[in-house]
């Protein structure tokens, strides 16, 4: 099973490239535009892209680990959820 830690070709174009052009774009003082037409994918949700350019602007600089760790962090909570779920549905049928 292959590992791709900065997502593969979908992610890696599309969302990781939107979240550092509107990371940059915002921390050195240009309005960002959240829809470009010469994008491969102008369509795609920007929001991901928006959450990791959030992250960056906080953090003051763009690095790529920010969309790993926010993937990171769906990924707990997503399993985390599913606990959950199934924590109660045991619960009530026991």
């Amino acid at each position: 099973m292959d590992f791709y830690p900065y997502g593969m070709w979908d992610s890696w174009a599309m969302y990781n490239a939107k979240a550092k052009d509107y990371a940059l774009s915002y921390i050195m003082g240009i309005h960002p535009v959240l829809i470009k037409d010469f994008w491969d994918a102008p369509s795609y949700p920007a929001g991901f892209p928006v959450q990791s350019a959030f992250i960056a602007v906080n953090v003051g600089y763009w690095h790529i680990s920010i969309p790993v760790i926010i993937s990171f962090i769906y990924y707990l909570l997503i399993v985390g959820g599913i606990i959950s779920v199934l924590m109660h549905l045991l619960a009530y049928f026991i």
